[in-house]
């Protein structure tokens, strides 16, 4: 009875260590097929989502996003207007940005630069717009001014030098103008105005909710695909660790990364409990959609919160 037990013990142990080997195997190889599920993914190929550009093995922090939502050898769909908007490697930039699909609807951009979304040291070389014109001329005769600017821009005015800006219809150069009544700023632009948003940060909007005397304020505008900031922040309970517009989500909802702050020109700190955001920089429409919908908000992360101490919907 004993010895035809053992021969049973001896007899199970290979199935079971080969169902353990094929069970690693199964957890590291390469999904040859997954490239072909991702906007511009066979640019860079297995190398998207693991370590070894062959695939198999470690993966990045991309990898890790899509092994999240597929699990093992599924070959379902899984890019999507949420993974697309997550910043898998912390660079600033999306996934979908880093894929030519910002706005992860499955359809890539015509001509766009495509970098790698699971390597924070690799991310879009992306900068500022060209001015439409260089120079707008103001000249003075008592309270009657005349504008005169190059041509290719469309004169704008507003109330606000932060905006949002009107284009002056049928506006030629050079224009006539009145300095009676409210001021007024001028500019020339390319017509699509801007738009302000403001901003309150604290503890209480943070899900689940921090109890913290941190808090900040500031404004937001957009400008065709320019972004301005000027928002101010103190009273950290612990050190500053990083900043990011999430979204698209309403408050009390969570949402991914759409653009990191810290880490740019963007972010000046004062001390490590406090300091600001200001400047501009283009981003995404996916960026300034949510935005504009009110389905956007910025958080900052710190040491002792790092799920965020402080958060602040942007609103019209």
């Amino acid at each position: 009875m004993n010895t035809i037990q053992k021969k049973r013990t001896i007899l199970t142990m290979p199935v079971v260590f080969c169902a353990l080997l094929f069970t690693i195997f199964e957890s590291t190889q390469a999904r040859s097929f997954r490239p072909g599920l991702i906007p511009n993914g066979k640019v860079i190929s297995c190398a998207n989502c693991h370590i070894r550009p062959s695939g198999g093995g470690q993966r990045t922090s991309f990898g890790e996003a899509v092994r999240l939502i597929v699990g093992g050898g599924s070959n379902m769909p899984f890019w999507s207007p949420t993974l697309a908007a997550l910043d898998s490697d912390g660079d600033g930039f999306t996934n979908g940005q880093e894929l030519g699909d910002p706005d992860g609807d499955g359809v890539a951009e015509a001509g766009a630069q495509i970098t790698h979304p699971g390597d924070a040291n690799s991310f879009p070389d992306i900068s500022d717009p060209e001015p439409v014109s260089t120079t707008l001329f103001i000249e003075a005769d008592g309270k009657n001014l005349t504008l005169t600017w190059e041509e290719g821009g469309i004169l704008e005015s507003s109330e606000n030098f932060l905006g949002p800006w009107n284009a002056i219809e049928g506006a030629t150069s050079p224009f006539q103008a009145s300095a009676d009544g409210p001021m007024k700023f001028y500019r020339v632009g390319d017509g699509t105005g801007g738009q302000i948003f403001t901003l309150f940060l604290n503890g209480g909007q943070e899900l689940p909710a921090v109890t913290t005397g941190a808090k900040g304020s500031g404004t937001v505008s957009i400008d065709g695909k320019l972004l301005t900031i000027h928002v101010q922040y103190d009273g950290l309970e612990s050190n500053f660790a990083a900043a990011h517009i999430h979204g698209p989500a309403g408050k009390g909802v969570n949402a991914g990364v759409l653009f990191g702050l810290s880490g740019t020109d963007l972010h000046q700190p004062s001390d490590a409990n406090s300091g600001m955001f200001t400047g501009s920089a283009v981003v995404s429409d996916a960026i300034i959609e949510a935005i504009k919908e009110g389905e956007a908000y910025l958080n900052i992360h710190t040491s002792g919160n790092g799920g965020g101490e402080i958060r602040g919907q942007i609103n019209p």
